[in-house]
């Protein structure tokens, strides 16, 4: 499987905004909930995979959050938040919320 490369870069400013923004919107909110019930399902089962996790992240979260964003403060999701950022903020949810499973936080 040949590997893509993500154009743009990472602003790592950018990233955390979005994040932040992500976190503190009750529908996306839902959204996140909904996520983490699934991969605690998951892993529970043995079919949990990081790299479908970051891509269901992404797709799910992180890019409706940038639109989101985009909509209530105005710009273009794409120039604010590059591919880049929104696949570095993705994965590192997708790591968050992998992790706070194992440790119990979601219980």
């Amino acid at each position: 499987m040949k590997k893509r490369k993500v154009k743009g870069f990472y602003d790592k400013t950018a990233g955390t905004e979005l994040r932040l923004y992500a976190e503190n919107d009750y529908e996306l909110y839902k959204r996140e909930t909904a996520i983490v019930n699934n991969y605690k399902r998951k892993i529970k089962k043995g079919t949990f995979n990081m790299v479908k996790a970051e891509k269901g992240v992404f797709n799910l979260l992180v890019t409706p959050a940038a639109r989101k964003y985009t909509k209530e403060f105005g710009g273009n999701s794409r120039t604010m938040f590059p591919s880049a950022t929104r696949k570095g903020v993705a994965k590192g949810k997708a790591r968050d919320i992998f992790r706070g499973i194992l440790r119990g936080e979601y219980d």
